[in-house]
């Protein structure tokens, strides 16, 4: 187990089943997580029922700064990945979903990380939502045409626009919508 001192963030590690290993490790450790380790990372979609998404611009001093990307961030030690994407969603944009509004759409695993991908359906109007200062710097609902324009100017996190590919069909299949 990675010890930490109080002021630095701790995650759970998870085994090749998504099981907890009992092992956290340090955001931010100089070393690379143990192979066949992995920590929890949460992505949720906020879209309209409609079909309009709302993306954020992440503050300049983040890694990816300027670039755009949905809500999301670590899962905390002793945190559940529901229980993150509800904390992030309250922390990075002030939106406070009601109970079982989050809809689980799949995980998607990469090396080290085990991303776990909710969305989110509502009437969400930018101007009411409260950024938090040190993440996110604004926010916009796009089209999927504009997220593919953003992602060809080379304006999107990466594994973001990955995740949205991944997903897309889902999304228009419980908006019952035909395109996004």
């Amino acid at each position: 187990m990675i010890m930490s001192n109080d002021k630095n963030e701790l995650w759970d590690l998870y085994d090749r089943y998504k099981d907890l290993t009992g092992e956290t490790w340090e955001r931010g450790s100089h070393e690379a997580i143990p192979r066949g380790r992995y920590h929890l990372i949460v992505s949720i979609w906020t879209m309209t029922p409609e079909g309009r998404i709302l993306i954020t611009r992440r503050h300049n001093d983040k890694s990816f700064g300027g670039m755009w990307e949905n809500t999301g961030g670590a899962v905390i030690a002793g945190e559940s990945s529901l229980q993150a994407a509800y904390r992030e969603l309250a922390e990075e944009i002030g939106l406070k979903p009601g109970r079982r509004e989050l809809i689980y759409l799949g995980d998607l695993w990469h090396p080290g990380s085990i991303v776990d991908t909710y969305m989110y359906v509502t009437d969400v109007n930018v101007e009411n939502l409260r950024l938090q200062e040190e993440e996110v710097v604004d926010a916009r609902l796009a089209t999927s045409a504009d997220i593919e324009a953003i992602h060809a100017a080379g304006s999107m996190v990466p594994s973001v626009y990955k995740t949205f590919q991944c997903y897309r069909n889902d999304m228009k299949s419980v908006l019952g919508i035909d395109s996004i």
